[in-house]
């Protein structure tokens, strides 16, 4: 989805002050968020179903999209990028160069890579600015900025950059799967958060993968007639994430 957002944000950008882009994002991103959790918490108020009401500090940190009731962290995400996305559409603007661009962007992932490495903070301010918003905003605002650049890309780059992704992930999946693990194959989620590069490897790898196919998965939809389901779900996504929140509450109450 930040891929996306990487490749839309070219159609839509335009020339306005940085505080009233920033005012639109909150309210598309986090005022939908709040109107759901307070919706949700009422719920959960009157009927204790399909959970009891959770804790003051879980309901907080809810709508502060830290952790609290889980999945609304992604919307913390996604305006982070939102915040940062004029500068990086700058940087995109002003290098020509796509092997110097993508170079810059590997650059800074592997000083990301070894932060989260090496990088132990004991003062507690630190720790959570690094855990809560360093970590995220680095490796998504990169894939933002791989984002704005593909459509610009060459297909034989675009393969490269695939196959560059998977080999990633094939390297990742042997040293932690088969090596250090000795389990086989190792879900990809548990280097989620933060993400590093076994999680960021296969994803990148699927979306090149989508992307390539995009015309051919494009021309299917409209022979079998799903354009509408599609714009309606491309414009309403948000709400659709949200409410599966509550779907799969119910799911996991049965």
């Amino acid at each position: 989805m930040v891929f996306i957002s990487g490749l839309s944000y070219r159609l839509s950008v335009k020339d306005e002050p940085y505080r009233s882009y920033v005012w639109a994002r909150v309210q598309r991103l986090v005022f939908p968020v709040w109107i759901f959790l307070t919706l949700f918490f009422t719920l959960l108020a009157l009927t204790a179903y399909p959970m009891p009401l959770p804790s003051f500090y879980t309901i907080w940190r809810s709508y502060l999209l830290v952790d609290g009731i889980g999945y609304v962290w992604v919307i913390r995400i996604f305006l982070f990028v939102a915040l940062i996305g004029p500068l990086v559409y700058w940087y995109h603007l002003r290098q020509g160069s796509h092997v110097w661009y993508l170079s810059s962007l590997a650059l800074i992932y592997a000083i990301y890579e070894a932060m989260v490495a090496w990088l132990q903070p004991t003062d507690p301010l630190t720790r959570l600015l690094l855990t809560h918003v360093v970590y995220y905003v680095i490796p998504y605002g990169l894939i933002f900025a791989i984002g704005l650049r593909v459509p610009d890309l060459s297909q034989a780059a675009l393969v490269g950059l695939l196959a560059l992704c998977a080999t990633g992930y094939l390297a990742g999946l042997g040293y932690y799967g088969l090596i250090q693990d000795g389990a086989g194959w190792l879900p990809t989620q548990k280097f989620k958060y933060p993400p590093t590069s076994y999680y960021l490897s296969f994803a990148l790898m699927m979306a090149f993968v989508l992307y390539l196919a995009s015309e051919r998965i494009m021309a299917l939809c409209q022979q079998v007639r799903l354009e509408s389901l599609i714009l309606f779900i491309g414009s309403n996504s948000i709400w659709i994430y949200l409410w599966h929140i509550l779907y799969l509450q119910v799911f996991k109450s049965l």
